[in-house]
């Protein structure tokens, strides 16, 4: 089951008590991804996703044929009509140009649609093809041109009642580089009443699209799985996608049709800027691996990202094998600068219980629901089951809220000292990292602190000791500037250390904000340097850590063993957003 993607209708339900019905459409096969069998179908809800009607073929005869119809993306109307787009094989091809037989045919083909007016209750009975149009990446393809080779998992967005949804041209079978983005658009589909009427073109118009970024050999690197924003503020566009390079890349154009103006692609970027010593920039660039996200317009002319926050190069590589590169999901919020969007620094939204890397434990392929009582809502799938998560308004609050914020957190706050001494009695609780097993939101710890790294001596310096009857939690700094904190209990250890742009950062003259949190419900440790959530850098993909599932307990101890340069201490009986942490930062000393 993949890619369940929702639209939102008010004036098709048959609950007198219910707002709205989703109605959704998947990709469904019994067999493996890409086999034979593969179909495109429906189902809705009017109970926000706690019970289901279908599934419904949207496709029937396709189906029945045997011809693979897959990747759907719904159209809304302003009648609130829904067109469906998928792929269909309609030639049925399953052989390569050499005569070998190939059973993966859902990425083949052509772009399909059909149409409900009654909220997936019933379907038009008419298949629409849209006519496709190649390019040079098309015609020199596996197929040479005969079959095109693409696939969308881009969502609909709108603007004056245009459509678009950007898709990936393939130029290696089945889904290898060289790899472009192309962006379906109608200028009438939103309005029109007649199907046959409809305009389609793709943009931009000329025979490439964007690809793969500079200095990246366009034949191994993928450019793929294209999100389009068309701008609110601003009459361009912006879209991002996928590679295995590590890296989240982004390319815009300022042309209000989207026909030319694309720019050379280059690494999406927060709103952050650089942290200090940062020579290469890494700090202020999203790292994903080859792993889907997707992007959409949210309230107040903001932006919703979803994303991994990992820089793993490709699906699972065998260095990264222990780790699953899909879970946990983050939520970043998008706002537009210049002619394109910057975001703020993530917070995690989803997660499955567990870290490693196995089928069941993944998430992906999601759409965000803006349902019409203000609630947001995540449906992702980990290609088995497909499920809807809705979004905590307070996470949503605190992360529009991040691009202003600049006040000192105090909910949960249980420590606050200036410049305290070695041996400092602190009130830590007797348990300051709860048990594992508890699974309220937040719960765990936060240690926020400004620290002087030049007051330092040379050697590794302990800044933070804090020893319980069986545990202790430990924050050393190294000589390169690098900090390392280290949670063990009688059952296992925890540590994280810096990365290499967060090490830098703290090399350089400061005062500095460091920020560590340790959230026992995801399992999940990070750290924060001068507002930027450490990732890894270049180094690394993860620049956070799991913690140690076998842990039971860690500090307590209410005598605390300060080492210098520490100015300020404050800690929290709970685990912060990352949101709030960037607050205490912008707060100051």
């Amino acid at each position: 089951m993949d890619q369940p993607y929702c639209s939102v209708l008010t004036s098709k339900t048959t609950n007198a008590s219910a707002i709205s019905r989703w109605l959704c459409t998947v990709t469904l096969n019994d067999h493996p991804e890409g086999s034979p069998g593969e179909h495109v179908a429906s189902f809705f809800s009017e109970d926000q996703g706690l019970s289901w009607t279908g599934p419904a073929l949207v496709y029937p005869k396709l189906t029945a044929a045997g011809i693979v119809n897959s990747y759907s993306a719904n159209l809304d109307t302003v009648t609130e009509r829904v067109y469906v787009v998928a792929n269909a094989n309609l030639n049925n091809v399953s052989e390569l140009p050499s005569g070998q037989h190939i059973t993966r045919t859902d990425m083949l083909g052509y772009f399909v649609f059909r149409y409900t007016d009654d909220g997936g209750t019933t379907w038009n009975p008419e298949l629409y093809n849209i006519s496709y149009r190649q390019t040079s990446l098309d015609r020199a393809n596996t197929f040479h041109g005969a079959t095109d080779i693409f696939w969308n998992v881009d969502q609909f967005k709108y603007r004056q009642n245009h459509s678009y949804a950007m898709f990936t041209k393939v130029g290696a079978y089945a889904v290898n580089p060289p790899e472009q983005g192309f962006v379906l658009h109608s200028s009438n589909a939103r309005t029109e009443p007649d199907p046959n009427k409809i305009e389609w073109n793709f943009l931009p118009d000329g025979d490439k699209g964007p690809a793969c970024p500079p200095g990246y050999n366009p034949n191994t690197t993928n450019a793929e799985e294209w999100h389009v924003i068309p701008l609110a503020q601003s009459p361009g566009f912006y879209a991002v996608f996928r590679t295995n390079t590590g890296l989240l890349f982004s390319t815009r154009t300022s042309d209000a049709t989207g026909q030319d103006g694309w720019i050379i692609p280059t690494p999406a970027q927060f709103q952050q800027p650089p942290l200090a010593g940062d020579t290469t920039n890494i700090s202020a660039m999203l790292k994903n691996p080859r792993g889907p996200i997707t992007l959409k317009p949210t309230v107040n002319g903001l932006y919703l990202l979803l994303w991994f926050n990992n820089g793993a190069k490709g699906f699972q590589t065998a260095v990264e094998a222990s780790v699953s590169s899909r879970n946990p999901y983050w939520l970043s919020a998008g706002q537009e600068v210049d002619g394109g969007i910057v975001f703020t620094q993530p917070e995690v939204v989803l997660y499955m219980k567990g870290h490693h890397a196995s089928d069941p434990l993944r998430v992906g392929y999601p759409d965000f629901i803006h349902d019409v009582d203000g609630s947001v809502w995540i449906t992702e799938t980990n290609k088995s089951t497909a499920r809807v998560h809705r979004v905590q308004d307070s996470l949503l609050r605190q992360l529009y809220g991040q691009f202003t914020v600049a006040t000192v957190a105090s909910n949960g706050l249980i420590v606050d000292v200036t410049t305290p001494a070695n041996g400092t009695v602190l009130p830590l609780p007797a348990t300051i990292w709860p048990a594992p097993g508890n699974t309220s939101a937040y719960a765990g710890v936060t240690l926020d602190m400004w620290l002087e790294p030049a007051s330092l001596n040379g050697g590794d310096t302990p800044l933070f000791i804090s020893k319980g009857t069986a545990a202790t939690l430990t924050l050393v700094q190294a000589t390169n500037r690098s900090l390392t904190l280290t949670a063990a209990d009688a059952h296992g250890v925890t540590s994280l250390t810096t990365d290499l742009a967060c090490t830098k950062a703290l090399a350089q003259p400061g005062p500095h904000h460091v920020g560590w949190t340790a959230d026992v419900a995801v399992r999940l440790i990070t750290v924060m340097v001068d507002g930027k959530l450490c990732d890894g850098s270049l180094v690394t993909p993860w620049g956070w850590a799991w913690l140690d599932d076998a842990q039971s307990q860690v500090g307590g101890g209410k005598t605390v063993d300060v080492g210098p340069g520490l100015q300020r201490l404050r800690v929290y009986n709970r685990a912060l957003y990352v949101s709030e942490l960037v607050g205490n930062y912008r707060a100051g000393v």
